[in-house]
Order: C-alpha cells, then structure tokens, then sequence
C-alpha cells in the first residue's frame, strides 16, 4: 500500500528556512532604508550649508567681498613674486648709491655731477668758464677760488657783515638763500644773483652781503688763472 506524504508535513520541515527568510528580508530593507536617509540627510545639510554662505555673502558689503577675494587670491600667488620685488629693492638701493654729489653752479638747472672722491662735501661749489669766456659753457677748475684767509675768515666775515631782517624776524621768516657770481682773473667779483631764493626780504639782505665781499683769489685752470662761475649759500636761522 502506498504511503502519501501530508502538505502539512512539508510545510514543517521548511519553517527554519522560511524563518531564516523573514529575518534577513527586514534587516536588508532596514539597512538599505538607513543608507539612503543618512545621504540623503548629508546632502540636504551641505546644500543648506552652501545657501547660507551664498546669503551671506551677497548681504556683505562691495568691499568686504572684494577684501575676501583679493586675500584668497594672495594665497594663491607663488612667493617667488614677493623674492623678485626683494632683488628689485636692492637693485634700486645699489643704484642710489652709485649716484655721486651734485654741486650746484649757479641756477637750478645748472647742475653737475662730480666724483664724491675727489672734493669734500664742506668744499665751495665752483665751474670755470670756458677759454672763450662764455658764461653759458662752464666745466670744473683745477684748483678753487678762495676767499682771502681762506673758508673760515669767510665765515667770520659773514657773520660780521649778516643782518638779520627785523621783518623777517618778527614773521619768523627762515631758510637758505644761495647767491651765485663770477669771480674774474683778478679775483673780482661780477654777475652777483640769487640763483636759490628762500624768501625776497632774506634774499635782499643776501645779496646786500655779497656785494660788500672782497676780491677773492681766483680759481686755476692749466695753471692759469680763470674766470669762475661760484655760489655760496647763507643761511637765515632764527
């Protein structure tokens, strides 16, 4: 007689592997569910967070943004740009060094350098005057004219001879008057003029001063006496 197998024994022997079943199906969905809000969560906060900054910055004012981006553009710059701006720097300062001492021959525009080397800075300020004795063409002397006893009884003499201006001193007027003449083959003096003026009535008292001066010696050039274009400055100084 054949045996027949009942459904119900069937569905017995397979309850572990449908149990098994039911486990796993919800624990995938719940992990799979908690993937997609946690990125979903990250992507809305990242957004937010770049809205905001958006906001706020387009609220900021014109020249705090520009401050903004002008310092994140400094960062980006390489520093070999700041190594160029030092070499350039001392560049310059080598060349203002090899500049030498200009002395001053009369007008402003006259102006001549000379090797710093050759002349002390405390030294007059002279050029002689060409073989034609034109006095628009000088070049520098040999040897300096000199006042009778030399720089020191000029000072002495000066500061005998200076009259302060009342004028000047009531209004507290100072400063540097430079009076230019040329000194001639016999140590005369002609063309006496203010060629740096500080103020008309110092002026006026400085070219009262030099006109009083006496014949100086003149200056050399190729062991002759020549026609010299000088300037000497006399300070006002309350």
């Amino acid at each position: 007689m054949e045996q027949k197998k009942s459904k119900k024994a069937d569905l017995e022997r397979k309850r572990p592997l449908w149990f098994l079943i039911g486990l796993f199906l919800p624990a995938l969905l719940f992990v799979a569910l908690l993937e997609l809000v946690t990125w979903s969560a990250s992507r809305d906060v990242s957004d937010k967070d770049l809205d905001d900054f958006l906001e706020e910055m387009e609220h900021r004012p014109k020249n705090e943004r520009e401050d903004m981006v002008a310092a994140m553009d400094a960062h980006q710059q390489p520093k070999a740009t700041e190594r160029v701006k030092v070499v350039d720097e001392r560049k310059e300062m080598e060349k203002l060094k090899t500049i030498t001492d200009m002395r001053i021959v009369g007008d402003d525009d006259d102006v001549q350098p000379t090797d710093k080397h050759d002349h002390k800075k405390d030294e007059p300020k002279a050029a002689a005057v060409d073989m034609g004795d034109n006095p628009l063409n000088f070049r520098i002397v040999e040897q300096l004219p000199e006042f009778p006893g030399g720089m020191s009884a000029y000072v002495k003499w000066l500061t005998k001879n200076l009259k302060y201006p009342l004028a000047a001193q009531k209004q507290k007027i100072e400063g540097r008057v430079v009076v230019s003449f040329v000194i001639n083959r016999d140590g005369s003096l002609t063309d006496i003029k203010v060629s740096k003026s500080a103020n008309p009535i110092l002026d006026r008292e400085a070219l009262r001063v030099a006109k009083m001066m006496p014949k100086w010696k003149p200056g050399l050039n190729n062991n002759k006496p020549c026609r010299t274009l000088f300037a000497v400055p006399i300070d006002f100084k309350l």
